[in-house]
């Protein structure tokens, strides 16, 4: 079923109604910043402290002068650091995350009404602003510090130039940044062009130009990372490693709605043929569009294939894929829902319907938004970590009472680092310690526990001077050197418990000194 038709076609109150829904969904976004304006993702924090770092002349860096790069998302900091120098970086991306979210919400619609088929652009565009802009994930993540708003904004604009058909080259070089921005997102330009090909090498000397752009893009990046960090991949591949069973189990996910990366409605089998048929309407009239859309969804589904769970539980891991895969989600519905009920219903009764489809959709993402930001949840784990709130008073307690040469060992990096501005060495994940990595690399897990017999040798080469963690995890390493809060050892080296921070209603920080 072909979804193109004449943008001429569309009638004035039409646009009056897009104008109408554009300005309602801006200004629940306007809400949504106003109501996490206070609210930060801890990890936004790490890349907060490398922005910081290289503001006050020390290097692009966590813990300088060390040079690990313990992100992923270093687009995103570089697109945050000229700001930087006038603004304090959460500042900074407060505001450019609302901005960003603004200029998707408009530019997923222009995509939506180029791509609209033979109904009027209420019943196919117009609830695409909406069902973005609603979709709490997307929102949330945007909103407080991560790299999603730009990621976004980038897919966004790569599909927008790849419809007017004219702008290929510059579509392959917003793929290439968009790999500084997230490292999966390097294969999003060579699979829209296997996908636009079709195995058919007839077409490819159109593609000549736009991937020399991108190749040498990504050459003259990875020189940079590797000339300045000395490694051609983030610190992160290595200390997030998956194993080979548990990606086959989030694949089978994939299609039983029990991927926790992928957040509703993009979980299922149903799903991926709601995707598939929305795609192929655009195919005919708007192919290379239609081939980064459907790379652009494949890719996404791959990170979240590929990643091992998230801590906060979230499907965070898709929510920069969430504006460009609600079109084809939206046109797919479309399709079946034509293809089902066109002997049954008028087209009329058919496109009320679908609103009150897109209607219930929209209170649904109203309804998680509310029970999200709602006071029980933001004060339990992991919402309490996604906000950060509680965690920065025992970051400040810390830069006033600490020693300035300080290092502090814990799992929860973020906040911490950032305003306490003292090194902090990550013990459990490795992002910022390249040793550490790897041992979770070689090993396949995390090190929850403090007295894991793998850190030794790196727990006493560093020989932290603090301990940061969870009363819980302090209290199961005393039981095992057999000591008590007072006087216990980890890895040989004696420490004591010296104050407790309470950071929600069921847990505690404990922080510890070095005897």
């Amino acid at each position: 079923m072909n979804l193109t038709v004449n943008s001429k076609h569309r009638s004035f109150p039409s646009r009056i109604l897009s104008f109408g829904v554009i300005a309602a969904a801006l200004v629940y976004l306007a809400a949504m910043a106003y109501t996490t304006r206070s609210y930060f993702v801890d990890d936004a924090y790490i890349g907060f402290r490398y922005v910081d770092n290289f503001v006050s002349g020390k290097g692009f860096v966590f813990n300088p002068p060390d040079r690990v790069e313990g992100i992923s998302n270093i687009g995103w900091l570089a697109f945050l650091a000229p700001w930087s120098f006038l603004a304090d970086p959460p500042v900074v991306a407060k505001i450019a995350g609302i901005a960003l979210v603004g200029v998707t919400v408009v530019l997923t619609y222009l995509i939506a009404l180029r791509l609209m088929g033979d109904r009027p652009d209420y019943v196919f565009a117009l609830p695409i602003p909406l069902l973005v802009a609603t979709h709490y994930i997307y929102v949330y993540f945007s909103l407080t510090g991560m790299e999603t708003a730009l990621l976004c904004m980038l897919l966004s604009l790569i599909v927008y130039f790849a419809l007017l058909d004219r702008y290929k080259i510059l579509s392959a070089l917003l793929a290439s940044f968009a790999f500084l921005v997230h490292p999966e997102c390097i294969l999003i330009y060579p699979l829209a062009l296997l996908i636009d090909l079709r195995l058919n090498i007839r077409g490819w000397k159109k593609h000549i130009g736009p991937m020399i752009v991108f190749v040498g893009a990504i050459i003259g990046f990875t020189i940079g990372r590797y000339l300045y960090y000395g490694s051609i991949l983030p610190n992160t591949f290595y200390a997030k490693p998956s194993q080979i069973v548990t990606v086959i189990g989030r694949f089978v996910g994939l299609f039983n709605s029990t991927n926790p990366n992928i957040p509703a409605p993009f979980n299922g089998i149903l799903v991926v043929v709601l995707l598939f048929f929305g795609i192929r309407s655009f195919w005919k009239k708007f192919r290379t569009a239609s081939a980064y859309i459907g790379a652009i969804v494949l890719v996404g589904m791959f990170f979240c294939i590929y990643s091992q769970p998230d801590w906060s539980g979230t499907g965070r891991y898709f929510a920069p894929y969430v504006p460009i895969a609600s079109i084809p989600f939206w046109a797919g519905l479309i399709v079946i829902h034509r293809k089902l009920l066109s002997n049954l219903m008028s087209k009329a009764g058919q496109a009320k319907l679908l609103l009150l489809y897109a209607s219930i959709m929209v209170a649904c993402n109203l309804l998680v938004a509310l029970g999200a930001l709602g006071q029980a949840s933001v004060n339990a784990y992991p919402a309490f970590v996604l906000t950060s709130e509680p965690l920065v008073k025992p970051a400040l307690w810390i830069r006033d009472n600490l020693p300035d040469e300080s290092i502090i060992a814990t799992k929860r990096i973020g906040a911490l680092s950032y305003y306490s501005q003292k090194n902090v060495f990550d013990c459990k994940f490795g992002l910022t310690n390249k040793e550490v990595a790897k041992l979770v690399n070689k090993h396949k897990r995390y090190f929850s526990d403090l007295y894991d017999p793998a850190l030794k040798d790196i727990w006493k080469k560093v020989s932290p001077d603090y301990i940061l963690e969870d009363l819980v995890i302090v209290d199961a390493a005393v039981r095992a050197s057999k000591g008590k809060r007072q006087r216990f050892q980890i890895h040989g080296i004696p420490y004591r418990l010296i104050k407790r921070f309470p950071i929600s209603k069921t847990n505690e920080w404990a922080l510890c000194e070095k005897r």
